[in-house]
């Protein structure tokens, strides 16, 4: 039953729209209230040109931000979060856990995998917020 769970997920995160849920474009800056929507600075980074605030960005969206084009390979997709502590509800964990799956597209709160960063061989641990807060659980 673990095993077809995993394989479930792991199709799932390629279906979803990853960067759905957290890619809002703005009119406004958040802080400073100045007009950015036509801002490469902000259309590139999701960093208001003005004042520097940067917003929320999900782990694909910090990796190809920062890999080098098509380089990033992901591994350990399979695995997946599970209650990592004997809550006192854990049906409730594994109701959050499911909503993060499926808003996120991630098995769990961390991608990880290697990258070529300026030409430079590198591996990749990258926290996404969007799932759980970037809570991180047992796998």
């Amino acid at each position: 039953m673990n095993l077809f769970r995993l394989i479930i997920t792991s199709l799932l995160r390629k279906a979803v729209d990853t960067e759905s849920y957290i890619s809002t474009l703005h009119e406004l800056c958040l802080l400073c209230e100045r007009d950015i929507h036509d801002s490469d600075t902000y259309s590139a980074y999701k960093v208001c040109p003005y004042c520097r605030f940067h917003y929320t960005l999900s782990a694909r969206e910090r990796i190809k931000l920062i890999s080098d084009h098509n380089s990033f390979r992901e591994s350990h997709k399979f695995l997946s979060s599970v209650a990592p502590l004997s809550f006192s509800n854990k049906k409730q964990y594994q109701e959050l856990l499911s909503i993060s799956q499926t808003k996120t597209g991630l098995t769990e709160a961390v991608v990880t995998g290697r990258s070529k960063i300026e030409g430079l061989e590198s591996m990749l641990i990258v926290l996404d917020f969007g799932f759980m807060g970037g809570s991180m659980g047992s796998v």
